[in-house]
């Protein structure tokens, strides 16, 4: 069957597909191949009577041609034995020889007279139906086979059109199947992604379990005050996180400080990892981590934006821990100072400060802080900071 294999392609479910659209165009192919097999299998089984019809009429053709062959035979047959006979008596005649046929050659006797010219009635009267016999099996057999040929050209025209309208089918199923494919490798690819967003959901819900356990556990004091200093300050190590970014350009001071580049970016120093994804932020990466020693201790920083991360919630960081691969998107990236919860607000959004573009208080404070660790610090957008700092917070 030219449609078999067509509808067995394999598809995915439609219950499996998200996409109404998708869904719709699979229906519609699955009834148009149905419907393109159906008028196929039509196609041939028409093609296959019009072959069977016309070995019947070449069959007819063949048996006629034989009867006409036979009527000859039996023409000529006949004709030739009057002829011989005819001759037989001729013979005997001119030899004075008495025969059949010179019985009748006495004039005198009236009833071989009759008789004589009953013979050569019947004799002359064979021979001229024989030649009429002759002459209608000849025009008959000439009809029949006009007829048969008229009858054999149909058919063949008919097998003519059923080829070629088959041809057409084929090449539609053909054009179908390949429309099938291609709907069912995007709709497996839609799904495929469905899946996998589906499965980073539970993560960050995993995630944000994870760091609302953390946060409890280690920044009991979050919720009575917006910073939560280390009475107790050690001296720390801290160092430039921009270090190894290549081509790294210096943008606006506005929340944190913006840079463009690429490459690893470190952690400032020792910490602990408060989150790493918050989907309000461009490319969804806002990673945070609590400063656990030195003049920052208590503090959290932020980099959020085109970055990819390398670290985990819970996961302990230093001045040599790559927090994130840094990437060449759109965004760039924002670092700077964030509010104790790490959740993916700032301190400058917290406090009010940040307006959409200009620079805050909390973010000149960031870029004076990364500048102290030997990096380059970012462009004012106003002639001084909005807002303030609170009371105790670390200058640089």
């Amino acid at each position: 069957m030219i449609v078999a294999g067509v509808l067995g392609a394999a598809v995915p479910a439609r219950g499996a597909s998200t996409n109404g659209t998708d869904r719709t165009k699979l229906g519609q192919l699955e009834r148009k191949v149905a419907l393109q097999g159906a008028h196929v299998q039509a196609l041939v089984a028409q093609s296959n009577a019009a072959s069977e019809k016309l070995a019947g009429i070449r069959i007819e053709i063949a048996f006629e041609h034989d009867k006409l062959a036979k009527d000859n035979r039996l023409v000529t047959r006949a004709n030739h034995d009057l002829g011989r006979l005819a001759v037989a008596d001729y013979v005997s005649q001119a030899a004075g020889n008495s025969s059949s046929i010179t019985s009748f050659s006495s004039s005198s006797d009236v009833a071989s007279q009759i008789a004589k010219q009953e013979y050569l009635g019947v004799a002359g009267g064979q021979i001229d139906q024989s030649i009429a016999n002759l002459a209608a099996l000849q025009h008959r057999a000439l009809v029949i086979k006009g007829l048969l040929q008229v009858r054999e050209r149909a058919v063949a025209a008919t097998l003519t059109l059923a080829t070629s309208t088959n041809s057409a089918a084929q090449q539609a199923l053909n054009a179908v199947d390949a429309s099938l494919s291609r709907l069912s490798a995007r709709v497996l690819a839609q799904i495929s992604a469905a899946n996998a967003r589906a499965s980073a959901a539970k993560d960050k819900i995993a995630e944000s379990s994870l760091a609302s356990q953390q946060r409890s556990t280690l920044h009991q004091s979050a919720s009575s005050a917006p910073v939560a200093l280390n009475a107790n300050v050690t001296p720390g190590t801290y160092e430039n996180p921009l270090r190894s970014i290549g081509g790294l350009v210096a943008q606006r001071i506005d929340q944190g400080v913006d840079f463009q580049g690429f490459g690893p970016l470190y952690a400032v120093g020792d910490g602990v990892v408060l989150s790493t994804y918050n989907a309000g932020w461009p490319g969804g990466t806002y990673i945070s981590y609590r400063l656990t020693d030195g003049p920052a201790a208590g503090l959290v920083a932020y980099a959020a934006e085109d970055i990819y991360p390398r670290v985990q919630i819970g996961q302990a960081v230093n001045a040599q821990t790559v927090i994130g691969e840094m990437y060449e998107g759109s965004a760039g990236i924002e670092t700077g100072w964030a509010e104790p919860s790490g959740d993916g607000v700032t301190m400058a959004s917290e406090y009010g400060q940040f307006g959409g573009s200009n620079s805050t208080a909390f973010g000149f404070n960031f870029s004076q802080f990364l500048g102290s660790l030997g990096a380059d610090g970012g462009i004012m957008q106003n002639s001084s900071p909005s807002g303030s700092l609170p009371s105790g917070w670390p200058t640089f």
